[in-house]
């Protein structure tokens, strides 16, 4: 990715940025390296949110945060505050909640009914072949999230 990045900041006038959802933040380090001042590289992998800020990113397009942006918020607050043990008491809290969310099915199937408890905004069932969660499902899902947004 680091000579795509190069190839892609020679070749194109208006790059100035990607998506960097993989988890290999050496790779993501080196890319940041390229062209620092040009370029803006958005972590999008929900669980490095704090090895990201440490690397040096400090943009984010994470899925979790149109559910908790107030933990993004706390880690980033945290870190730059030099608080590293709330910092990463927050990203252990998220990681939790998000591997308690999709024990339950996929990422999707596990984000609709979120969305809709969380935000009170309905965006339907999943489509197929994805199969939406049962109630009972449901229920467990939300008393996680509960207990994660009491934290």
């Amino acid at each position: 990715m680091e000579l795509f990045t190069r190839k892609c900041v020679a070749d194109i006038p208006s790059f100035c940025g990607i998506k960097f959802t993989h988890t290999n933040l050496e790779e993501l380090q080196r890319m940041n390296k390229v062209d620092p001042e040009r370029l803006t590289f958005f972590l999008g992998c929900d669980q490095l949110i704090l090895p990201g800020l440490v690397c040096g990113i400090n943009s984010h397009i994470n899925t979790s945060l149109s559910l908790f942006p107030n933990t993004l918020n706390k880690i980033c607050t945290a870190y730059k505050q030099g608080n590293l043990e709330t910092a990463r008491e927050s990203q252990d809290q998220l990681t939790d909640v998000l591997k308690q969310i999709t024990a339950y099915g996929s990422w999707m199937s596990s984000l609709k009914p979120n969305m809709k408890f969380i935000t009170g905004l309905d965006f339907g069932s999943v489509r197929k072949p994805l199969e939406p969660l049962p109630p009972q499902i449901v229920a467990k899902l939300k008393a996680h999230v509960d207990t994660f947004l009491a934290l």
